[in-house]
Formats: structure tokens, C-alpha cells, sequence
């Protein structure tokens, strides 16, 4: 249930002090008034109570003592900052504070007539009901009272000083207030980190009414994230660094939940600049800084030239070597060139050289179709082909075979024929006319007898 209060300012009609003054009252002023303002405030709300006067034209000096109820009604540890908007024409006002609830406050004014009717002179700076609970006990008001023995006013006249009666119109600050309802906020950490409230490091559980935002920050160590704040029952409220919690009406509890950061990874792609040429292996997902060996392995009748990057600089020339992954996706590339042909020797020979002659003899690539041939000279037939090592290879004249990964020795081989023998026919004509003898066979070119 609220209850109400109400803060009542009563000014007691001044009471003239001193006896070094010739006072001779109403000479030319009647009296002067102060008049404080009715104020409404919320509890706990810094509240500028405004001081107004009347008749102040001929006021010279004055002196105000007031006492108000500590702890209703506060103010700053700084006399200087109970007092604001101080009207001009007493900017040289001095003011005093005892024991934190009585403020005195003097003025002795050169130039008379410069403060109008209606004017404000100050503002008392204070707060209402800082304590609401501590205010609900303490009544529905607090009063501001003058000191009757510390307060009067000094007017001038034709010739000498006077005093000049002083009136008070009270005035008012009020509002309401109830016992406040406090709920806590524990605060706790899982994993490596802190947390900070409303801008400073928490060092305890945080006491606010219901509906209060609340500023958290989570603040994780090196090397770890947060992943989420969760309350009591494991629910996630945020994966916020920073987020507004609104405080319920009961007591409840957050943590901070933080885990080490996965070391983040990037890609290294090799290629070979061409599948025929060569294979490449080393590739990956790797941390910055990691160092990866990176190899390249050519096929046959293909060499390794250079790894080269994304802007085609060459990063090593050597087929192996260690590559140190930098903070980006790479690509490296092998470049391999294709070998020129290896050619190799054939050669070849005719056993006996005036047996025949051999031809298709030269240099040759590996895998190539070659084809030999031999001659025959009169008088020689043709045997077979043999190779280095003696053994026959074919008969024919006409030999083709696959080039083979080096020089081949081939023979053809040649065998003379035996003499071509003709028959020497013998007849005498008439037979009765004689005989002859010498008929046979015969080589060409024999003598024959």
C-alpha cells in the first residue's frame, strides 16, 4: 500500500539581531516576504526548491538560518552545491552548513535596488526521500524552519540602516513513497573470464528493483570467446557480449559461460599445372603460421620446374620443401614441363660385308616403329637378323620392331651360294669319224680341256 508524504518548508518571520545598527522600523519599507514554491517530487529524485522575494529593492544585508530533517531531505557533502541559480545581484553570498542539516546564508549588498519584486533568489539543491523505506517511517513530511534568532533583513534609509520585518509564505515538497522491494543478481563466470555491471568490474551480488536495466558485459581472457549467459535453469539469454537484463521481482543468478577459441584455419590447395606431369601432395586446412611440407613428384618424361603462388611468383624451385601457411586462403601450383624425346642409336652391319647391304640404321625415340632391311649381293642369300648378343631375331629380310629405352646392335647375316655348274655336251659328227673327250659339268669361267 502507498502511502503519501509531504515536505513542508515553514519560514519563521524573521527576528531582528545585532545592536550595532540604528533600526528604525518602517521608515520607508514596510516589510519584506520570502515566499518558497510548492514542489512535487518522486522519491529519490534530486529536487531544486526555488526562494523567491519581495520588497528585497532597499535590502542591504541579510541573513538566513535554516534546518531541515537530515534524513528526509539531503544534500551534497559541498555546501557550494545546495545552493543553484543564484540570482546575480547576490552572487557574493556566503553560505554555511552545520552538522549536514542547517545551511546559514549571508549577503551584505553594495548597490541597493537591484533585486525586483518577484524575483528568485536561489534555488536549494536537495534530494527526496533517498531512502524510500527509511522515508516511509519518518511521516508524511519534514519541515524546513527558519532559526528566528539567525534570520532578519537590514534596509537602508534616508540617513541610516533599518530593520525590515520579514514574512514567510511556506511552501512544499511532496510525493509518495512505499518500502522498495529489492531483488539480487548473483553473478558467476564458467570458463576464463569476467564480468562487468553497469560499466565497473562486479564484485558482488547487485541489489535493484524490479524492472531496473541492467548493463552486463562479459569480458573473455585471450584466447577464449563467450558462448552464452545462461540463468539458474540453463536457459540462454543472450550470446551478447554486451546486453540489457531486465531485473525480475525475485532473486535470480546469471553466468557467463566462455570457452576456448577453436584456432581458426585456412585452406592450402596444391595443383600440378598439368595431371600428366606430375602429382602434388601437402595440402590442407592449417593455422597461420603452421609449417606444412609440400611436395611434387613428376611422371616420366616430365621434370619439375618451380611452385608458384596465386600471382605466379615462384615460391621454391626445390620439388620438396616447407611452406609457412600464412593468414589466408593459398594456392600453390607445381609446374611441370614435358622432357624433349630421348632418341637412341640403331645400328646396323652385314656379315660378310660383300654379302649385302642393310638399311635403316639412325637415331630413334623410344616406342617408335623401326624398320630394317637387308639387301643381297649375287652370289649370297640372306641368313636372318641377330642382335648384340648373337641371337636371331628374324629371318626376314624386312625386320620391324618397337624402339626400346636404348642403342640396339643389329647383324644381318648373308651366306654364299655354291658355283652354278652347267653341262659341256661332247658329240663327233659323224660318230664313225672319231672320238672326243672332255664332256662334264662345269663352274662358269672353268677351262675346260
Amino acid at each position: 500500500m502507498k502511502k503519501s508524504y509531504t515536505l513542508i518548508l515553514l519560514f519563521a518571520i524573521a527576528t531582528l539581531l545585532g545592536s550595532d545598527f540604528n533600526y528604525l522600523y518602517g521608515a520607508t519599507q514596510n516589510s519584506a516576504t520570502i515566499k518558497i514554491d510548492n514542489i512535487e517530487a518522486a522519491p529519490g529524485s534530486v529536487v531544486d526548491i526555488p526562494v523567491f522575494a519581495t520588497g528585497f529593492k532597499d535590502i542591504v544585508i541579510f541573513e538566513f538560518w535554516m534546518e531541515f530533517d537530515g534524513d528526509v531531505l539531503s544534500g551534497d557533502a559541498d555546501i557550494k552545491n545546495y545552493i543553484s541559480n543564484l540570482h546575480p545581484a547576490i552572487s557574493n553570498a556566503q553560505f554555511n552548513l552545520v552538522d549536514g542539516s542547517v545551511i546559514g546564508i549571508n549577503w551584505f549588498r553594495i548597490s541597493p535596488r537591484t533585486i525586483e519584486d518577484g524575483a528568485k533568489l536561489f534555488d536549494i539543491r536537495l534530494t527526496f526521500c533517498e531512502d524510500g523505506n527509511l522515508c516511509a517511517e519518518k511521516g508524511n513530511f519534514s519541515k524546513i524552519a527558519f532559526l528566528r534568532d539567525h534570520s532578519f533583513l537590514v534596509g537602508m534609509g534616508d540617513d541610516d540602516l533599518l530593520g525590515i520585518p520579514l514574512n514567510f509564505i511556506d511552501g512544499s515538497v511532496s510525493g509518495q513513497s512505499e518500502q522498495v522491494q529489492l531483488s539480487i543478481l548473483s553473478l558467476s563466470v564458467n570458463g576464463s573470464g569476467s564480468v562487468w555491471v553497469n560499466g565497473n568490474s562486479y564484485n558482488g551480488p547487485v541489489e535493484a528493483e524490479a524492472g531496473t536495466k541492467i548493463e552486463l558485459q562479459a569480458v573473455p581472457e585471450n584466447g577464449h570467446d563467450l558462448t552464452d549467459w545462461t540463468n539458474g535453469s540453463g536457459q540462454v539469454l543472450s550470446t551478447s557480449m554486451q546486453f540489457t537484463y531486465t531485473m525480475p521481482s525475485s532473486n535470480t543468478s546469471l553466468t557467463a559461460n566462455f570457452q576456448e577459441q577453436e584456432a581458426e584455419t585456412f585452406t592450402l590447395t596444391l595443383k600440378a599445372s598439368t595431371s600428366s606431369g606430375g602429382s602434388v601432395s601437402g595440402g590442407g586446412e592449417y593455422e597461420k603460421g603452421e609449417n606444412i611440407v609440400v611436395k611434387a613428384t613428376e611422371k616420366a618424361g616430365y621434370e619439375f620446374i618451380s611452385w608458384t603462388n596465386g600471382s605466379s611468383q615462384v615460391v621454391s624451385e626445390s620439388k620438396q620443401f616447407t611452406y609457412t601457411m600464412p593468414s589466408s586462403n593459398t594456392t600453390l601450383t607445381a609446374k611441370f614441363e614435358e622432357l624433349p624425346p630421348e632418341k637412341y642409336i640403331v645400328s646396323l652391319e652385314a656379315s660378310p660385308d660383300e654379302g649385302g647391304n642393310v638399311i635403316g640404321g639412325g637415331e630413334y625415340e623410344k616406342g617408335k616403329s623401326v624398320t630394317v632391311s637387308a639387301t643381297v649381293a649375287e652370289g649370297f642369300e640372306f641368313k636372318n637378323w641377330t642382335n648384340a648378343g648373337g641371337s636371331i631375331l628374324s629371318s626376314n629380310r624386312n625386320y620391324g620392331f618397337t624402339m626400346p629405352g636404348g642403342n640396339v646392335s643389329l647383324t644381318a647375316n648373308f651366306e654364299q651360294l655354291p658355283p652354278e655348274k652347267f653341262i659341256l655336251t661332247l658329240e663327233a659328227s659323224p660318230a664313225e669319224g672319231g672320238s672326243v673327250d672332255g664332256s662334264g659339268e662345269y663352274e662358269q669361267g672353268n677351262d675346260v680341256t
